[in-house]
């Protein structure tokens, strides 16, 4: 142990190294390969570290984990340092003259790999981080980086329970969506980032509204799309985004990732596990692991504490209520439930309710945990602060709408 130990903060002075001879153009400058293969070594070594420790509670691990108990059943080594050599290394990404690419995969690997290992107050300020990658690293890792936030960083620090306590991480979703929709073309990223914070975060709402009346440019038009397609009442007519070219496209559901899957890897995954030994035997990846239900049929023996249902991709969004027992006489949906509990009534995708329908599900004792988002209420309804967000939404909204129509 002492061994690996040395070994590790040998590497960690290493990448300093590069760094700083990148930065002073020090000869011999590190060539990428160097770089690459370091960092090859920790997310190697990290993994190995995750498939040798005990079995660590379920509780004590994903959202919202308690770090003493998690973080005792690893071996004494660095994360802290590592973490922040790693991230010395993101801005010299971009001024590599070869191997860019790979040191940037590279990159995103390690900081995906420290996840288990780091305590919360680093944690919760590495979506920010890792989104902001988008900005400088090349195109070709977007989907790569688009993933590794809605499939690994976004629930594991903020978790599936409402983000009911403001944290850095949730504090943050308004400028992880701004990056995503301001560096990237792709609808579907577009889709994925937004269903993602959805299902964690509650009142999102405001910050989609922040990014339309503060956000850059680049970002404001797909921002409006966006609100317009997933809260739909506010314009059900959709006549005024006639001089805005946009078109929705949903993100593709995650493929089960299981090493020896009964469907060859080719049948979308409806649950997560967290149990790192197996996550990394069926895929040298990090927790979570996303699995189909034939796999998940397999595991659930052994691993079902480990084991929670994912959300599918929202197909569309329903005017009406989806509630198949809905008796109510205005059937006009008002609220998105992306709690599994409601969403399990809607094939796992979340669920549109009307009025009565969201009182009876969302006004109980449990109900009132579930991660759901509500039409906008008319304006004097509203809090000063969406009331100030709405307003100036709304000017800048117009201001979109005449330059896209008059061009």
């Amino acid at each position: 142990m002492t061994t690996r130990a040395a070994t590790f903060t040998s590497k960690i002075r290493n990448l300093k190294d590069y760094r700083s001879r990148l930065i002073n153009n020090v000869q011999p400058l590190p060539a990428g390969n160097e770089i690459e293969n370091t960092l090859k070594y920790f997310s190697q070594t990290l993994l190995s570290v995750l498939k040798d420790v005990p079995n660590i509670p379920a509780e004590s691990y994903g959202p919202r984990q308690r770090d003493s108990v998690r973080l005792s059943v690893f071996p004494n080594l660095n994360y802290t340092g590592l973490y922040h050599a790693v991230l010395d290394m993101i801005e010299l990404v971009p001024t590599m003259q070869i191997r860019q690419l790979e040191v940037g995969e590279n990159v995103l690997k390690v900081l995906g790999c420290l996840v288990p290992f780091l305590e919360h107050d680093l944690l919760d300020s590495l979506p920010y981080t890792v989104a902001s990658t988008l900005a400088i690293f090349p195109p070709t890792l977007h989907k790569e980086t688009i993933d590794l936030l809605c499939s690994n960083m976004l629930p594991m620090t903020l978790g599936y329970d409402g983000g009911f306590e403001p944290t850095y991480a949730s504090e943050s979703a308004a400028a992880i969506i701004t990056m995503v929709l301001q560096h990237t073309d792709n609808g579907s990223y577009h889709s994925q980032i937004l269903e993602c914070f959805m299902s964690i975060k509650r009142d999102l709402v405001k910050d989609i509204l922040s990014i339309i009346a503060y956000g850059p440019p680049s970002a404001r038009a797909p921002a409006a799309n966006l609100l317009f397609y997933y809260w739909p009442q506010l314009n059900p007519a959709l006549s005024d985004r006639r001089g805005i070219h946009y078109k929705y496209i949903a993100w593709p559901p995650v493929l089960c990732q299981r090493r020896g899957c009964v469907n060859n890897g080719n049948c979308q995954a409806v649950k997560m596990c967290l149990n790192p030994a197996l996550a990394i035997h069926s895929g040298d990846k990090p927790p979570p692991l996303y699995i189909c239900s034939d796999c998940a049929d397999v595991l659930r023996k052994d691993h079902s504490e480990y084991m929670t249902d994912i959300l599918l991709p929202m197909s569309h969004v329903s005017t009406i209520c989806e509630n198949k027992n809905c008796r109510a006489g205005e059937t006009l949906a008002v609220c998105t439930c992306f709690s599994i509990e409601c969403a399990s009534y809607n094939g796992n995708r979340p669920i549109r309710y009307c009025h009565v329908c969201h009182d009876t599900r969302h006004l109980t004792p449990k109900g009132r945990k579930h991660v759901y988002h509500l039409s906008i209420p008319e304006i004097w309804d509203c809090s000063q602060q969406v009331q100030r967000y709405l307003m100036d939404a709304i000017t800048r909204y117009c201001q979109l709408y005449q330059q896209n129509f008059s061009s």
